[in-house]
């Protein structure tokens, strides 16, 4: 068995111990205090606390690659375990590297279009408070005009009433008259 055969066989037999939830404290004795450490009321920085089980390890699984150099049949059966091992590293290093390309240019994408997507909302909330700032403008004048309209209304009715009556008043002369 070669290096990498064995490294596959102790991961694959390897079995996690596995406790059982125990939140209540039932087999602590004492009370199940907390001793030492540090206070809760530091703040925490979340990209340092990280799960273990959210991490993954992005890269070519050796079988993977095997299926890919066997392909090719550029590599004899003999030293295909060793072409793996060398180039296996490697292999994941150019893969990382061109995803973190790709989210970079994904990331400025998404970025632009936010930036694209803030300008558009400012634009509205700039429209909109010019629309308000009218609105508020012409209905402080609105009561200004409306005292003047009515002042018109009063005068143009008085000269209607003093027209009536002068004209009641030459109607009431003609009668008396007769």
């Amino acid at each position: 068995m070669s290096k990498l055969e064995l490294e596959r066989s102790a991961t694959h037999h390897q079995q996690k111990k596995v406790e059982p939830d125990n939140d209540w404290g039932e087999s602590k004795k004492g009370g199940g205090k907390k001793k030492g450490g540090k206070s809760g009321s530091g703040k925490t920085n979340k990209s340092s606390v990280r799960d273990d089980s959210t991490l993954t390890v992005v890269g070519v699984p050796p079988q993977i690659l095997e299926e890919w150099i066997t392909a090719t049949n550029m590599a004899p059966e003999e030293i295909l375990e060793d072409i793996v091992e060398r180039i296996g590293s490697q292999i994941d290093d150019k893969v990382r590297t061109r995803l973190a390309e790709i989210i970079a240019v994904q990331q400025n994408a998404a970025a632009q279009f936010q930036k694209k997507s803030l300008a558009q909302l400012q634009e509205k909330a700039q429209t909109l408070y010019s629309s308000i700032s009218m609105f508020e403008t012409a209905s402080t004048s609105f009561p200004e005009m409306l005292v003047a309209a009515i002042a018109c209304l009063s005068s143009f009715l008085g000269k209607g009433t003093e027209l009536a009556q002068k004209l009641e008043m030459n109607a009431v002369e003609r009668q008396t008259a007769v």
